[in-house]
């Protein structure tokens, strides 16, 4: 009986400490509840997140419903749309970039 108490105990804490890892840190907030200008942060830096670190198939996943969702609500399902965005914002993030290293605000 003792034996199956100690194991009881053992799967218990074994199977909390991922829950209450998780409660502690929180995943990203689904895509599907984030508001426009939020996803639209969130889809570029997912963009530039390869240049900072390898990604995790979590981050992966997060990221593609990301862009997902922009595609639908944010340009109507138009691709062509979201990448000529996608491509603007790019370009000014670079522009920004170039000013600051020149010393310019």
């Amino acid at each position: 009986m003792n034996h199956r108490l100690a194991l009881a105990v053992a799967l218990s804490a074994a199977l909390a400490s991922p829950l209450a890892l998780a409660q502690v840190q929180p995943g990203p907030v689904p895509a599907a509840a984030m508001p426009l200008e939020q996803l639209r942060v969130a889809y570029l830096s997912c963009e530039r997140a390869p240049e900072r670190t390898r990604a995790d198939a979590r981050t992966y996943a997060h990221c593609a419903s990301v862009g997902y969702e922009l595609l639908e609500r944010g340009f109507e399902g138009d691709i062509e749309r979201l990448l000529d965005w996608r491509r603007s914002e790019l370009a000014k993030g670079a522009a920004g970039q170039r000013l600051s290293a020149a010393g310019q605000p």
